[in-house]
């Protein structure tokens, strides 16, 4: 039958492979043993060879798990090879697989020979010393390179740089020259003998000189209580914000996962937020680690002070000015380009994680999202509103780590922590202390133009007044001081006050900065434009316009990378190591002009916008109107032809008709049904009377 012909086909089937497989291995014997081997290898311990397995060196992976940390193809080989790289024996203990304990085979190929050794001079010379030439030499051009700011040192792992480290010099104990080996080891060695390094007060007087002169507070010194100025009571709570140990133990975390570390400082008032701990921790116990300073709220200071800025922490450490904004950033495309250089510097990195960090309230938040162009942190004018670091994805290979603000203690008075921003104003006790600081920093025309106050006795004065222009008062008629503290002390810090630190300068800078019109030293603020004054009223315009625009952001992100590589095209080079101070300062000065005149085109766009907006509305209104008084037309028209219409009159009296006679029809069939009803009923009343018996 059909079953047995199958099956005896098989069997031919089988026997031909059989055979097949036998002449092979006659013709090729040490295929066949390798095939033995690696059949004999993979039984116990095999390979998982599935298309998707996490063990298959030749798997497919998806485009979306490609920036996820998987295997790469020599990870998963060298695990294949710990795997089968034992002995692989039989019930009885015999070695019939592996790699090991083979003699036939050696590194996987069997042994077709004698083995030799290649005449190469290598083997047999000292071809890996060097000599103190080449180290001085190594260590004077490595030393050069790792001061230069504007340069990186790739591969360090395969470089000696503890050469370039110089070891502490360990002081000799100088023995024998206090006692002699024949004064100890004698018989008549005297063993109470008080034994000093001096034999005299005037020795004892040098060598205690010499001590404190070479005294350092490293070591079993370094947690020795320093000794300040007494205070009368003990400082509030409130003026210890940013210093508690959770908040260094998230500064810490950043730090460890950063490879880049951006600190962010006040243009206001570079020194006061800088945070140079911080900066000596990161370069002594993470020099591999980038350090950039990006100097945030530039547009609330002189163009001339961001530059000298700029020129001056760029000695040390490059530098980038910047103003966060969600739709007119300065300074993104230059950053952003930075960025990317150091993703591309580090190619052996599947990403690079960059962290921002820096004292509360100078916009870590603001520049995260600046540079994703849409509201991904959390932001707020007053410190304190980021709780704990989080990561936020800038590109594909290139991550942004957001961290609270943190405020290393220098020994600041209360007044200088209140005015750097770290201390909300409305949690302060006595708001009115520290209302002289912001008088005697802020220019007199400025208060005048933003209070309306022109002449004060003292701050009692001039907040009495202010009370009384902006009707801030208590019962009975008295100023309420403590109110209008905290709104001067919001004022000032929010940049409603215009104010800032001048960076250091020479006399000849200081004439030229005269000569070219710009605010001479003692100036403190941008200049003499009061939209400039009232900047916050605009800032918080700006946000919920740009509130509204987030959904519509969303469905550009595509469109994005496109604009920052057209930004990061124009400003490529602007802070490169090649380029001159000169070079560099009109760079800089022509930056910032630009960035005026996209705050003039801003404020014309927008009023364009309000306007359009406005012509928009109107015609919408009338058009509105249009669509209403035709719809109307069409209703009197249809009511019209439905009521008045002869032939609609004589569908409804036919309507009518075949209405009655369908009810006459269904009262006929009604009736005919309880007729047929009756007539069996009678039926069976009548059989019944013949016949008890029929109905069962």
């Amino acid at each position: 039958d059909g079953r047995s012909t199958r099956a005896t086909t098989s069997e031919r089937g089988h026997g031909s492979d059989a055979a097949r497989k036998t002449q092979q291995q006659q013709q090729h014997p040490h295929q066949s043993h390798a095939q033995t081997d690696v059949h004999l290898a993979t039984m116990g311990k095999g390979i998982n060879t599935k298309k998707a397995s996490a063990d298959n060196p030749n798997r497919k992976i998806p485009k979306r798990q490609k920036a996820a940390n998987m295997r790469d193809k020599a990870t998963i080989n060298r695990l294949n090879m710990y795997r089968n790289s034992g002995p692989i024996r039989n019930k009885k203990g015999k070695i019939v697989g592996g790699s090991l304990m083979m003699g036939n085979k050696a590194g996987g190929q069997e042994i077709q020979g004698a083995a030799r050794v290649q005449p190469d001079r290598r083997w047999f010379g000292n071809t890996r010393v060097v000599g103190q030439k080449e180290l001085d030499k190594f260590r004077n051009e490595m030393s050069l390179k790792a001061a230069d700011p504007y340069s990186v040192v790739l591969r360090t792992r395969k470089l000696p740089m503890g050469l370039l480290q110089d070891s502490e010099k360990v002081t000799r104990m100088k023995l024998l020259e206090t006692e002699s080996y024949e004064d100890v080891f004698n018989g008549k060695r005297t063993r109470k003998r008080a034994k000093v390094a001096a034999t005299d007060y005037e020795a004892l007087f040098n060598r205690a000189q010499e001590n404190q002169d070479a005294y350092t507070n490293k070591g079993s010194d370094r947690n020795i209580v320093v000794e300040q100025d007494f205070k009368d009571e003990v400082s509030h709570d409130v003026f210890s914000k940013g210093q508690s140990k959770r908040i260094w133990g998230e500064l810490y975390k950043v730090l460890d996962c950063s490879d880049v570390v951006i600190q962010v400082l006040d243009a206001r008032n570079v020194p006061g937020t800088r945070c140079e701990y911080v900066e000596n921790h990161v370069k002594k116990n993470a020099s591999h680690k980038h350090l950039i300073f990006v100097i945030n709220k530039c547009d609330l200071v002189p163009n001339w002070v961001t530059k000298k800025w700029v020129q001056k922490l760029s000695e040390t450490t490059p530098t980038l000015a910047f103003h966060a904004s969600l739709n007119n950033a300065f300074g993104k495309g230059a950053l952003i380009n930075l960025l990317r250089q150091f993703a591309k510097l580090h190619q052996d990195k599947k990403q690079i994680s960059v962290g921002l960090i820096g004292y509360p309230n100078v916009g870590k938040s603001s520049v995260i999202n600046a540079l994703r162009k849409k509201k991904v942190c959390k932001v707020a004018p007053i410190p304190g509103e980021t709780k704990v670091w989080q990561y936020i994805t800038l590109m594909r290979r290139i991550f942004l780590i957001d961290c609270p603000g943190v405020v290393y203690d220098t020994g600041d008075n209360e007044v200088e922590t209140v005015l750097k921003g770290v201390v909300r104003a409305e949690r302060l006790p006595e708001p009115t202390e520290f209302i002289p600081g912001i008088l005697e920093r802020v220019k007199k025309e400025y208060l005048t133009k933003v209070y309306g106050v022109t002449e004060w006795k003292d701050e009692w004065d001039f907040l009495e007044q202010v009370a009384n222009k902006c009707g801030k008062l208590l019962p009975k008629g008295e100023p309420d001081f403590n109110n209008v503290a905290v709104q001067m002390i919001n004022d000032f810090q929010r940049g409603k006050l215009p104010w800032f630190v001048a960076p250091p300068l020479k006399p000849e800078e200081l004439a030229a900065i005269e000569e070219d019109g710009d605010a001479p030293l003692n100036e403190t603020n941008v200049g003499d434009d009061e939209a400039e004054i009232e900047g916050d009223d605009a800032e918080e315009e700006d946000d919920e316009e740009e509130e509204e625009a987030d959904d519509d952001e969303e469905e550009k992100e595509a469109a994005d990378d496109d604009d920052e590589d057209a930004t990061t095209t124009t400003q490529d080079n602007t802070f490169s190591h090649n380029i001159s101070p000169q070079e560099k300062d009109a760079l800089v000065v022509d930056l910032l002009l630009q960035m005026d005149q996209y705050r003039s085109q801003r404020s014309e766009a927008a009023a364009l916008g309000k306007r359009m907006a406005q012509q928009l509305v109107r015609q919408q209104q009338d058009m509105k109107a249009q669509h209403v008084a035709e719809i109307k037309r069409l209703e009197q028209e249809v009511h019209r032809l439905t009521h008045s219409h002869p032939e609609v009159t004589q569908l409804k009296r036919q309507v009518s008709m075949l209405e009655a006679a369908h009810a006459d029809t269904d009262k006929k069939l009604q009736f005919a049904v309880q007729k047929l009803h009756r007539s069996r009923k009678r039926e069976k009343e009548l059989r019944m009377m013949n016949d008890p018996l029929w109905d069962l």
